[in-house]
């Protein structure tokens, strides 16, 4: 192995273990602090943009929308929004959605100079590590939850990250949740399936055990997806798709869907989200958003605040703007900035979706892809994406990384035939 090879296999490995670790980057901000910790990331994303990226591209991303979303985003926040939480470092003081930004911006796009530049063996190293790091997390967490149920919920609040070093946080929960389908597609290949099997399993119980109820939910519409989609007879998956949302919307208009979940929240072994279950339930079946449930309030107050300033959002003329406190990124953003910005947001997951879709002929992975998309959207909707390293890395790469096995013929994943 070259001098060049191994020093890039260093930094993947770091990289990945601070996207995937949550304690390891506590441990990092406690020894060196914010600003050493943020010279670190950027110092890796400088790695990978100038000494890692390969001359063998064929096929760019298209980021160009999406770099014109960030700078309206930090600027408008930065300059309009007097109101809300705020970081100070070295001496400026920022919003806390910028500094959030900022500090995870340099994963996101190492993210995608990764997916764009690596070659097989570089996947299949990524595969290894992380696949090895999701085994220990997995393992470690359902052993900490065990002892201590609410420790994953904590970190959702900034806690628990150096106490239990190896705990999934709430974005590695969120994260896993968003690509499990890719998950199943890899068992659907392995001829040993095994310990495959135990290993989906065990995300399963972890995600269950974390108590995060959207990241249940996404995960369950993810697997639901996936299912339907991967039917071969087209026919089959036109009329079962039919009547799973038929289904689903008989359930809503007719009442059904409060009782559902009330049955559910009795089966849920987890307090916090049979908790949840039972209140969302009142909340369909009387309106009443009390308590945690009171998060459909912002949902709303979020979606009129963007139809009553649809064009530029309320940044203008509310400094102290509700609407982007709520816990939903796709709406804080259009209710804060508009239609237009909102478009440039959205046009990077979509971007970064038909990108990995296209990179394959295996209908399976497309549909796989698809699924997995179907769960960004999703939590994108009902809780915020933007605060962490996790969520959006895991979204961009897992598709490229589960599928190397396609490259093996020594293509770079974004070459393989279309």
């Amino acid at each position: 192995m070259s001098n060049k090879k191994l020093t890039d296999r260093i930094m993947l490995f770091l990289w990945i273990s601070l996207i995937l670790i949550s304690g390891l980057k506590q441990v990092l901000v406690d020894l060196f602090g914010g600003v050493g910790y943020l010279g670190l990331s950027y110092a890796l994303f400088a790695y990978f943009i100038f000494i890692y990226q390969k001359n063998n591209i064929k096929r760019k991303m298209n980021i160009y929308p999406f770099a014109l979303f960030l700078f309206c985003y930090i600027f408008l926040l930065q300059v309009f929004q007097k109101g809300g939480l705020t970081y100070e470092s070295m001496g400026v003081q920022f919003h806390l959605y910028v500094w959030n930004l900022i500090t995870t911006l340099p994963y996101y796009f190492s993210a995608l100079i990764i997916l764009q530049s690596a070659d097989y063996d570089d996947l299949s190293f990524i595969k290894k590590v992380a696949g090895f790091e999701i085994i220990i997390l997995v393992i470690s967490t359902i052993g900490i939850l065990t002892i201590d149920p609410l420790a994953s919920k904590l970190t959702a609040v900034g806690g628990n990250e150096t106490e239990y070093f190896l705990l999934m946080g709430y974005g590695m929960v969120y994260g896993l949740a968003t690509i499990l389908p890719f998950f199943l597609f890899d068992i659907s290949r392995q001829k040993k399936k095994g310990w495959k099997i135990v290993l989906f399993c065990l995300i399963c119980i972890s995600i269950l055990m974390a108590s995060y109820t959207i990241a249940i939910f996404t995960a369950t519409i993810g697997v639901i997806c996936y299912l339907l989609l991967k039917i071969k007879n087209q026919w089959v998956k036109i009329v079962s798709i039919t009547v799973t949302v038929a289904a689903i919307l008989v359930l809503f208009v007719s009442g059904a869907m409060a009782d559902l979940l009330e049955v559910l929240a009795r089966m849920m072994p987890m307090d916090e989200v049979a908790k949840r279950l039972e209140q969302i339930a009142d909340a369909f079946r009387t309106g009443d958003t009390y308590d945690t449930t009171i998060r459909f309030d912002i949902y709303g107050d979020s979606w009129m605040e963007f139809l009553q300033h649809p064009i530029l959002g309320n940044i203008f003329v509310d400094e102290n703007s509700s609407s982007l406190w709520g816990h939903s990124t796709n709406l804080d953003i259009l209710a804060g900035f508009g239609i237009f910005v909102f478009l440039l947001y959205i046009s990077f997951p979509i971007n970064v979706f038909r990108y990995n879709y296209r990179c394959s002929s295996n209908l399976d992975f497309k549909a796989t892809t698809i699924a997995s998309f179907i769960a960004f959207l999703f939590l994108s909707t009902f809780n915020p994406i933007l605060s962490g390293t996790e969520i959006i890395s895991l979204f961009i790469l897992a598709p490229a990384v589960i599928n190397s096995k396609e490259g093996s013929n020594g293509n770079n994943f974004i070459n393989s035939p279309l």
